[in-house]
């Protein structure tokens, strides 16, 4: 299976066999390379450092770079997850179904519930991102 490449504004990555590449776009020039065990977990963890730092030169890019992202996106995740609960409850007055006895809860109101959440929570994560990136 071919690995797409990934592009920010001041450069690409691609994968080649195993192998990350870093490449600036003004030069063309190789500036990191490093061996990835998962080449899909590398591309999604390129794709939000470009989200989170767009202006990311070449050669900030590498394989610590890429664990601080995934910190910063799972924090980013439970906030937002943390806000999409305190909205809901704001807005329909429903409390979070995951501080409930699994007794007390109806299955068709906790598939409604996270209905409303799923595109609250997206909004806030975007809205998140966007601030980290700023």
């Amino acid at each position: 299976m071919e690995i797409l490449d990934v592009t920010g504004r001041f450069a690409t990555v691609s994968f080649n066999r195993g192998w990350v590449i870093v490449t600036a776009k003004k030069t063309g020039r190789i500036k990191g390379m490093w061996l990835s065990n998962d080449p899909e977990w590398t591309r999604r963890q390129l794709a939000w450092l470009f989200m989170l730092n767009p202006r990311i030169k070449p050669s900030e890019i590498d394989s610590y770079t890429l664990r601080s992202v995934t910190e910063t996106m799972r924090e980013i995740r439970w906030e937002s997850g943390q806000r999409a609960h305190d909205e809901m409850a704001r807005i329909y007055g429903w409390a979070n179904p995951e501080n409930s006895k699994p007794f007390d809860l109806d299955e068709d109101w906790v598939d409604e519930y996270y209905t409303k959440y799923r595109p609250i929570r997206r909004k806030l994560q975007s809205q998140l991102i966007q601030q980290q990136a700023a």
